[in-house]
């Protein structure tokens, strides 16, 4: 059994692959309007995107986030269900002082 290839990239290209499951879409002026950027700044996150990646279509890279190859708050992840969420209100709470 292979052994599957896990990748982190920056916070600025998470972002943009975040918006991209959020908006439906991977078309630049688009994600450039939702994430404040200039359509050159997208566009320059992608290539980015893509080189590390090595993939060659943006949708590749939104599939990896969905199968959780790459680290985002849409990855598929393992126990990642209403449990986890309930953790991480915990954690929030807890740490703005709400907890009891």
């Amino acid at each position: 059994m292979s052994e599957v290839t896990k990748f982190e990239l920056m916070p600025c290209l998470k972002a943009l692959l975040d918006c991209c499951i959020e908006k439906g879409t991977t078309d630049t002026h688009v994600l450039a309007e939702s994430l404040s950027l200039s359509e050159e700044t997208v566009d320059t996150y992608w290539k980015r995107i893509k080189a590390t990646l090595g993939i060659q279509k943006r949708h590749e890279a939104v599939r990896l986030v969905r199968e959780g190859r790459i680290l985002s708050k849409y990855s598929a992840k393992p126990g990642g269900g209403v449990k986890a969420k309930a953790f991480r209100a915990t954690k929030v709470s807890h740490f703005l002082g709400l907890a009891a």
